[in-house]
């Protein structure tokens, strides 16, 4: 018979963050187990049981801040790949409940690359892109990353990384268009469609900043500064396929994103950061819709944001970033920023 059973120590081992808290259906008082369940215990009573693990709720928690950039790569900077899932299962060992990371945003060489002073609201910094992804999703191969892996420093290399990635994002957008997969296909298809109203103009400004050296937007031609139809219809005809490599590496972006996003809310950690509340006078929103910012007709700041002056700082800061039109938004309703956080954060 069943209570003749000598189980000795047999245990059944709980996961590390597994409950502590069991509720035995057949009983009325809870027990506490911490790393295992004596089997000899819990089959006392009789020959079935059902536990019901909880976790006492909290509303405290604690996490940490690490910009995503600031990762360990062999690649030269920080990115979406191995070491940002490595990071999450460290928090979820160690029982912390958030990542606090900085704005995932792109950036400029003249802005320092600050995450601070974006060139989009909306599109995600493909420097973060992670080559062993790209690697596992058959957009590159082994010498592709090896051509990236750099020595190990504490510093990034920003403009040799941008210089080296981009190189190889011709070879992702030529790898992406000879796949044969139709699932994927339908899903880049549905996102150009839902993303249209940052997307179109985001690839046409990074294909057109290429065009004229990497000059800001108001240096352009006047016919581009001022985004006559006829020019950008024509330029759209001719640079077909820089604009969809800018537009599939945002796919590849937001994937990768929200695989990691998936990953961390499957061990309930929360990701939450700062968002590009300003952008930058040189970026897609501000050339795409200039009346939505402290422009004057000529297209020339009118006025900034910054701070005033305080204990950190005796003349304040000025940041550069052109305000926001706050009684031509309310009229308008306009979304002023969303990109991968809204539906990921």
């Amino acid at each position: 018979p069943w209570e003749e059973t000598n189980w000795e120590n047999t245990r059944i081992i709980l996961p590390d963050n597994a409950p502590r808290l069991w509720q035995d259906l057949f009983q009325e008082a809870p027990r506490h187990y911490e790393s295992f369940i004596p089997v000899e215990e819990v089959f006392a009573p009789r020959p079935i049981f059902f536990l019901h693990g909880t976790c006492p709720e909290s509303e405290r928690g604690s996490g940490i801040l690490l910009p995503v950039f600031s990762l360990p790569s062999e690649y030269g900077v920080g990115d979406l790949g191995e070491a940002a899932y490595q990071f999450a299962d460290f928090l979820w060992h160690s029982k912390q409940k958030y990542w606090q990371v900085l704005p995932l945003n792109p950036t400029l060489k003249e802005k320092a690359y600050s995450p601070y002073s974006a060139t989009s609201g909306f599109a995600g910094n493909t420097l973060l892109l992670s080559p062993d992804l790209l690697l596992a999703a058959g957009l590159l191969d082994e010498a592709d990353l090896a051509s990236l892996r750099v020595a190990e420093s504490p510093k990034i290399d920003y403009e040799a990384v941008e210089i080296a990635k981009n190189r190889l994002f011709d070879k992702v957008y030529a790898n992406f268009l000879q796949q044969n997969n139709r699932r994927l296909e339908e899903e880049y298809l549905i996102f150009i469609r839902q993303e249209a109203y940052w997307l179109e103009d985001y690839a046409l400004y990074v294909v057109l900043k290429r065009h004229h050296h990497e000059k800001p937007w108001y240096e352009w031609s006047p016919a581009y500064r001022d985004r006559q139809e006829e020019a950008l219809v024509t330029f759209r005809q001719a640079h077909g396929e820089a604009l969809a490599r800018e537009k599939i590496l945002q796919f590849i972006f937001y994937r990768q994103w929200a695989d990691l996003k998936a990953y961390c809310r499957e061990r309930e950690i929360r990701i939450f950061g700062d968002l590009p509340i300003y952008v930058n006078y040189d970026s897609a929103d501000v050339w795409a819709n200039p009346q939505y910012f402290s422009l004057n007709e000529e297209k020339q700041l009118t006025s900034v944001a910054g701070v005033p002056p305080d204990y950190f700082n005796e003349n304040g800061q000025r940041w550069g970033m052109p305000l926001y039109r706050w009684d031509v938004l309310k009229r308008k309703s306009v979304r002023l920023v969303g990109g991968p956080y809204p539906q990921e954060f």
